[in-house]
């Protein structure tokens, strides 16, 4: 969650350019993406609802004034489903479900659509109204974009009155028909959808020839369809465009598990998919299990862990990081998966060299880990020549490495390399946040040796950055405001932005809330550190280790105008449930992410911990917790005055 009212402003902006690109056909960011920043917008103004921005997209949709609004039923809302990934996710998720419902389920398998869902709506047998999805309880009417596909009938057989919920797609065939007649070639089906359902003219569907699948009914009156096989059964038989052909229907999960890998063995259906989704086939038992607040309880979307393509390694070069660290990142043969090009992939450290077995020349399958970072699976086809050898020196700056445990590292602080990566991380989002900060302007001042140390970067001027390329007048003006405005960060911000070496934004925070003050961070000793939660040996002598080089930077800092400003040097925290507890969240939460609860905890005047001990006072308990939620229990069955929460509770005393 955004931490101060200038965050959650810049968020709100940031949501609405997002908003913006995906109605002219364009998405900045995946649907993930725009759903965990409008969730964070969310956590904030209910923590702080007095402040809420009017324009914020949570009070009203952002709407461009080109369609009209459309209200799903809030009774069943068009929300996410949940993913699972592996054999061990459907079973939690086979357990889940039997733990609500007693009676006997069967679970029906079917592919998982790569388009934009939308919701159809037939009044006596008419098609009246469609709409997009939204934000799954408002979406833009897009009736007469719909009205132009050719196998949807606009009058059913029969006067029924029912909503349809499907998916809107192109089949690989159109899309490759569409780019031979267009000046510029699309990037791929489910983006060009999206962008067709934006404009003006409905024909434009008609022309790209959209196709649609229907993968839920709802009818309106009381109905007697037991399953939802059966409801695809019967909405085929009113003439609704259906996959019912693809489904299957499995008595145990096991068996719903061998089915999507013989899915992903031979699915190619002429269209894109991406994954498959199980959903318990009783429909009485929909109701009874109900829904959370991001996805329904009685459906889970089984992706795969990757999808992957094959390419062939350039070159093997070592990257050099802000701590000095050598890594080699392959360069490839240019190639897309998933609709991104990949011409770069890290290989972590140069142990995977040896693991893969790899070396420049080889043909390799690559991917993108959790849909986000290229990654190579494995080497298909090898190359004759030899492995590439250590790297001695660094290859910006020619010193000599050492051999730092697994890692080779320059051990010149001077290396420019390490400048720019520190610099880097200095002006990114989580850390300082400088707007106009980037690589390629960092690589500009640093060769140019307009900034030599991270103090530099707030005596450039404006007439300085105006020599740099693609920089003017007014671009010089905003960035010299922006790293201006970076001189009196928090504590936690500060030291998170420092970069040092195992202090991520968790323990920047926690080292933050214990003491205060830089000072007396800089005077403490590893022994200390050990006591916090979650900060073991290793990590205390690291930190420690790290402050002579810590008071260095902030002293130099100090000279151009920095002052640093305790946690709670603004405004002080009134008290509340989490002030100077130690809060542990363990399991999966169904309103907010961990990520947002931790920071509103934070924000109540509390600190997370990482493991239960005797020294934790608050353990948070969502669902599928593990051996945390255990060890809370027998602690508190042993007499240690730990509270116990669910998710629920919790969120209440998140809002006194």
């Amino acid at each position: 969650m955004m931490a101060t009212p200038l965050a959650y402003t810049e968020a709100i902006h940031q949501l609405i350019k997002y908003t913006l690109a995906y109605e002219l056909g364009s998405p900045l960011v995946s649907d993930d993406a725009y759903d965990q920043l409008y969730q964070k917008i969310q956590a904030y103004e209910h923590v702080n609802p007095a402040h809420i921005d009017p324009n914020s997209p949570t009070q009203k949709f952002p709407h461009n004034n080109l369609f009209q609004p459309f209200q799903h039923d809030p009774n069943t809302p068009m929300i996410s489903l949940a993913n699972a990934y592996s054999h061990e996710d459907l079973v939690a998720f086979d357990i889940r479900v039997k733990k609500i419902t007693d009676t006997p389920v069967t679970y029906c398998l079917e592919p998982k659509l790569d388009g934009v869902a939308v919701s159809l709506h037939y009044d006596a047998g008419r098609l009246r109204v469609a709409a997009t999805r939204g934000n799954g309880l408002q979406g833009d009417i897009i009736t007469a974009h719909v009205q132009g596909i050719a196998h949807l009938p606009q009058i059913l057989p029969k006067p029924i009155s029912l909503e349809c919920r499907g998916e809107l797609f192109m089949t690989h065939a159109d899309f490759q028909d569409l780019n031979t007649r267009s000046d510029t070639p699309f990037s791929n089906p489910r983006n060009t959808v999206a962008g067709t359902l934006r404009q003006l003219d409905p024909s434009v569907c008609q022309d790209r020839r959209l196709s649609i699948i229907i993968y839920q009914g709802l009818p309106k009156t009381p109905h007697a369809i037991p399953t939802h096989h059966a409801m695809i059964h019967w909405l085929t038989e009113l003439g609704l465009p259906t996959n019912l052909s693809r489904l299957s229907v499995h008595t145990r999960i096991d068996s719903a598990y061998t089915g999507v890998q013989d899915f992903f063995k031979h699915g190619d259906l002429g269209y894109d998919t991406d994954g498959c989704v199980i959903k318990v086939n009783e429909l009485a038992a929909h109701a009874e299990l109900g829904r959370t607040a991001k996805s329904v309880r009685w459906a889970v979307a089984y992706k795969p862990v990757a999808k992957r393509a094959l390419t062939t390694v350039t070159a093997i070069e070592p990257q050099v990081g802000r701590t000095g660290v050598l890594t080699p990142v392959a360069h490839v043969e240019p190639v897309a998966v998933q609709g991104v090009v990949i011409q770069r992939v890290s290989l972590y450290n140069y142990d995977e060299i040896e693991r893969l077995n790899i070396r420049p020349g080889d043909r390799v399958e690559v991917a993108r880990a959790g849909d986000v970072i290229p990654k190579i699976m494995a080497v298909v086809c090898p190359s004759a020549d030899p492995l590439p050898p250590l790297p001695t020196q660094c290859p910006v700056c020619s010193s000599d490495v050492i051999h730092d445990g697994a890692a080779l590292r320059c051990p010149n602080v001077g290396c420019l390399a390490q400048l720019k990566a520190r610099l880097t991380h200095y002006a990114s989002r989580n850390a300082l946040n400088i707007d106009g900060l980037g690589p390629a302007i960092i690589d500009q001042l640093v060769n140019t040796q307009l900034v030599h140390r991270l103090c530099d970067l707030y005596t450039v001027s404006v007439d300085q950055c105006m020599q740099l390329d693609k920089l003017g007048e007014t671009s010089s003006r905003q960035l010299v405001a922006a790293i201006a405005a970076t001189q009196t960060p928090t504590l936690g911000t500060f030291l998170y932005a420092m970069g040092l070496p195992g202090v991520g934004a968790s323990v920047a925070r926690q080292l933050a809330q214990h003491f205060q003050t830089l000072d007396a961070l800089l005077a403490t000793h590893a022994e200390a550190l050990i006591e916090l939660d979650g900060i073991g040996e290793r990590l205390a002598t690291a930190i420690v280790s790290q402050l002579p080089t810590l008071r260095q930077v902030s002293d130099e800092l100090y000279t151009v105008g920095m002052r640093i400003q305790s946690p709670t040097a603004s405004t002080p925290t009134p008290e509340t449930p989490f002030t100077n507890k130690t809060v542990v969240i363990t399991g999966t939460l169904t309103t907010l992410s961990r990520k947002d609860a931790e920071a509103m905890v934070l924000n109540l005047g509390g600190q997370i911990g990482q493991q239960v001990s005797k020294k934790t006072d608050i353990v948070v308990v969502g669902e599928s917790a593990g051996s945390k939620a255990k060890k809370a229990a027998d602690l508190q069955a042993a007499g240690v005055p730990i509270v116990i929460w669910d998710d629920a509770m919790f969120c209440q005393k998140l809002t006194r």
